[in-house]
């Protein structure tokens, strides 16, 4: 679909195939072909068809992102920081590194993805589904995952430091040396959970 970007007056052709506007003003990504509106102004991709692009270290700081689609997309290193990512879809996409702080992934389908070492803190993950997902010293300090599922996640030495699990779905996780100190698990399923190692609130 045309991906378009707010007060922009021309096009150019990314990567995925998808069109996005520009300015004389370019914000610039690692990503070939790809360029921005400036900082100033906000990325408006709402439902754009990213599945299986290299965006490895794209800049989509702030940038609304609401029901587009990662599937399979290589997103290693790339910046969502305060992005509306509400009901994206990053089935197996790599997220190894990525900066995900503050964002919106409410709904959000993160299913096998790999967040291997990405920082979610403080993000919105209400109804999330993380299933069989990789989030091997992953940073979720503070963040929301109220009714999350994180179903046979491999979520290793994470650190959920003051998050909130209410309700959340972790059955068959392997959760070996993650940090839950002050996090908020009632109502959590840890079913057949792997929690060796555990520091913090454990159920």
């Amino acid at each position: 679909m045309l991906c378009g970007l707010t007060a922009c007056s021309t096009t150019s052709e990314s990567s995925s195939g998808s069109t996005v506007a520009s300015t004389s003003e370019t914000r610039t990504t690692k990503t070939t072909a790809t360029s921005y509106c400036n900082p100033d102004e906000t990325l408006f991709l709402r439902g754009c068809d990213f599945a299986g692009a290299d965006l490895a270290g794209a800049d989509f700081a702030g940038a609304d992102l609401n029901g587009a689609d990662f599937t399979s997309a290589d997103l290693n290193g790339a910046d969502f920081a305060g992005a509306d990512l509400n009901g994206a879809n990053f089935t197996s996409a790599d997220l190894n590194g990525a900066n995900l702080t503050g964002a919106n992934l409410t709904g959000a389908n993160l299913t096998g993805a790999d967040l291997t070492g990405a920082r979610l803190s403080r993000a919105d993950l209400f109804n999330a589904n993380l299933s069989g997902a990789r989030l091997y010293q992953a940073d979720f300090y503070e963040a929301l995952l109220f009714m999350a599922s994180l179903v046979n996640v491999d979520a290793r030495y994470a650190d959920f430091t003051g998050a909130s699990l209410k309700l959340a779905n972790l059955t068959g996780a392997d959760l070996r040396g993650a940090s839950l100190v002050d996090a908020s698990v009632a109502g959590a399923n840890f079913t057949g959970a792997n929690l060796d190692g555990v520091t913090g609130n454990t159920p």
